[in-house]
């Protein structure tokens, strides 16, 4: 937990990212500082693998999938730091291959999996947020996919609304799910009012707009 000075215990305090922070404590105290070290490459080579079975899986191409997945880490590396935030990358990741592996194979499961991925998201950092709109973007990236594919290519191939409801069903029981916490509906007002909160937007690098002046400088 960051910044937990004396003053913070006259105010409420939600820690948001506890999970990571009592892990990260777990093993500093019995495997010391060095196994941290170990521990956060581990986590960014199970980003690499996960990227690249994930781009293997869209191209069926090896040499595409390690250029990109080289590309997506480098890209990552001035975040590399053993905080909260890389256990939330390494959830994003694995989301999007249990959703890449519903939609080539149809079982549920996976979305059961993403389901139980996003209650340890929900636990770990404030991003958790993403996790519930992937499926709902998901299913509406495959609703264009199909109207693309009618009016341009002309397909006869039917949408499956089965699968739109399946997506967009996990999606509603992933915001419920979310609420197993220890704060409840409070992780939620914490998150909102961190994202409205303008000194915060304005001192965190990467909450900046893509093409704004701090990150082109």
């Amino acid at each position: 937990i960051l910044f937990s000075y004396t003053q913070a215990g006259d105010f409420p305090f939600v820690a948001h990212e506890w999970l990571p922070s009592f892990i990260n404590s777990f093993f500093y105290d019995y495997m010391g500082y060095n196994f941290l070290i170990f521990t956060k490459f581990f986590i960014f080579l199970i980003m690499f693998c996960l990227c690249m079975n994930l781009v293997r899986k869209v191209t069926k191409n090896l040499p595409v999938a390690f250029f990109v997945s080289s590309l997506c880490l480098l890209t990552m590396n001035y975040r590399s730091f053993m905080r909260p935030e890389i256990y939330a990358y390494t959830f994003f990741f694995l989301e999007l291959n249990l959703l890449t592996y519903f939609q080539l194979e149809g079982k549920r499961k996976y979305l059961f999996y993403l389901i139980l991925v996003n209650i340890l998201w929900a636990n770990s950092h404030g991003s958790f947020l993403v996790g519930l709109g992937l499926p709902f973007l998901w299913g509406g990236g495959l609703w264009l996919d199909h109207i693309w594919g009618k009016v341009f290519k002309k397909s006869k191939k039917p949408l499956e609304l089965k699968v739109l409801k399946d997506l967009w069903g996990t999606g509603i029981l992933c915001g419920l799910t979310c609420l197993l916490n220890p704060f409840g509906l409070g992780l939620l007002e914490h998150v909102y009012d961190l994202s409205q909160n303008d000194y915060i937007k304005g001192v965190i690098f990467e909450w900046r707009p893509t093409l704004s002046n701090v990150v082109k400088s």
